[in-house]
Parts: structure tokens; sequence; C-alpha cells
């Protein structure tokens, strides 16, 4: 079964604990209330790896996390996904640098392709809209483009 040595409070997980689970998973870090709160590390058996701040058992604040799939993504979370300002870099070398909003990308941000090119523009719902800089691998600037729901004009 499942394990926890660590800190308690009046018979609640409080402080720093290490909880072992029966599949495989394992959290190592802070616990606030019986909750996982505050700053920690969780490898889950699918591989997937979070370390960063946490709030009520979701990840919450500063983060990195490795997607068992090999993509990663180091910023802002809230409520368990990616909110705020952060990197995402694919396994294919894809990397977007910007605004999450509920795990998409939704704002500001810059995609940069595996040969170097890149692009820099507005996001919402994880679909570029409206109007693009596009650059080469060398960073100069190639050609405006406009996007309505992820497709050009």
């Amino acid at each position: 079964g499942d394990v926890y040595v660590g800190e308690y409070v009046m018979g609640v997980r409080s402080g720093y604990g290490v909880y072992t689970r029966a599949d495989g998973g394992k959290y190592v870090g802070e616990y606030k209330n019986g909750d996982i709160d505050g700053r920690g590390k969780f490898e889950m058996a699918s591989g997937e790896t979070y370390d960063g701040e946490w709030k009520q058992n979701k990840r919450h604040g500063q983060g990195i996390c490795l997607w068992a799939n090999g993509d990663v993504y180091e910023g802002k979370w809230q409520e368990d996904l990616p909110h705020g300002r952060g990197t995402m870099t694919l396994i294919d070398g894809t990397v977007y640098e910007g605004e999450f909003k509920a795990g998409l990308k939704d704002g500001e941000g810059t995609v940069t392709f595996s040969d170097g090119t890149y692009h820099v523009g507005t996001f919402t719902n994880d679909l570029r809209n409206g109007s693009f800089k596009e650059y080469d691998a060398e960073g100069n600037f190639v050609k405006n483009s406009t996007y309505v729901n992820g497709m050009t004009r």
C-alpha cells in the first residue's frame, strides 16, 4: 500500500514528508493541513516529474514538469495547469515562450522551431491569432503574417 513518513501536527500531515504510492509514484516535500502544499517534487509512476510549488494538492506557483513523452514546461502554474509566463519545450525541438492560460498558449508569445526560425505574436486558446512577425534562423525579419484561429489569411 501507500506509505507516508514525515511530520504530523495533531494527527494530520503537516511539515516535511515522503509519500510513496503503491503504484511506484513518490512525493517528497511539504504538507499543510494534510495536503501537499508548499515546495516539493512528485515523481509519478508514468515517468512524469513535477518539481515546484504546490497548493492544496495541485501544482500552483513556479515549477517545472517533465512529461513521460519528453516534453518540458517551466514556469507559472495555477490549479494544476500552466498559467502565466512559461516555456514549453517539445520533444521535436519546438519551443514556445510566452503566456499561458489554463494550460493553453494565450497571450504574447514566441514559437521557435527546430530549424531556428521563429514567429512572434499573439495566441488565443492555443491558436495563433492576429499579426505575427516571422524571422529566419539568423534573426532576420522574413515577413508579417495574419492568423485567424490558427490559419493564415
